[in-house]
């Protein structure tokens, strides 16, 4: 039921983000390119003795990095995003997956500095598992979280539930409910 709900954001996404002019027509969802990065931890570890690491190194102040516990996944999925009004919002460049490394416990990301445009990334970690968030050398959070949560510069806020929602934040910056610590 997830993937239907998914697959049916991401169309209605294309249409909305689909910009038209006399020279050219560009669309999102077509010529994005997505850094995917995924691993299954293992059931022998229980979720509740697990801790996550997530070291993210190098954010600018309008990247959104939304994190979301999910089953027994581990995984990143990033972007850049790159906006206009006559170009809807389309792929500022390609996050390259050598910037980041990721094992069962710990994924750790660098932002390629070329990129002036936000970035984007939506992790996925399993449910139950205590998360350390670390950025720039700053704990951000260290705690077990049942709510998807998100980051921007140096806010808590409220998280998306998939990429597509993550990807559309980082694009519009606009107000995002902030989570009262």
């Amino acid at each position: 039921m997830k993937f239907y709900r998914t697959t049916l954001l991401l169309l209605l996404l294309s249409f909305c983000f689909t910009s038209t002019n006399a020279q050219q027509s560009t669309t999102v969802w077509r010529e994005y390119p997505f850094m995917v990065k995924r691993t299954e931890v293992p059931a022998t570890l229980a979720s509740k003795d697990l801790e996550i690491t997530l070291q993210l190194d190098g954010l600018q102040p309008l990247d959104f990095i939304n994190v979301r516990p999910k089953e027994r996944n581990f995984g990143v999925t990033g972007g850049v995003v790159r906006k206009g009004i006559e170009r809807g919002i389309q792929t500022g460049g390609n996050l390259s997956a050598s910037c980041a490394t990721l094992s069962t416990d710990t994924l750790t990301f660098v932002r390629p500095a070329v990129f002036q445009d936000p970035v984007f990334l939506h992790i996925e970690i399993p449910e139950g598992a205590r998360v350390k968030i670390i950025m720039d050398g700053k704990v951000m959070l260290n705690a077990s979280i049942t709510d998807p949560i998100a980051f921007r510069n140096g806010e808590v806020l409220e998280g998306r539930s998939n990429a597509a929602g993550a990807m559309f934040h980082a694009a519009v910056a606009g107000p995002v409910n902030v989570v009262q610590k």
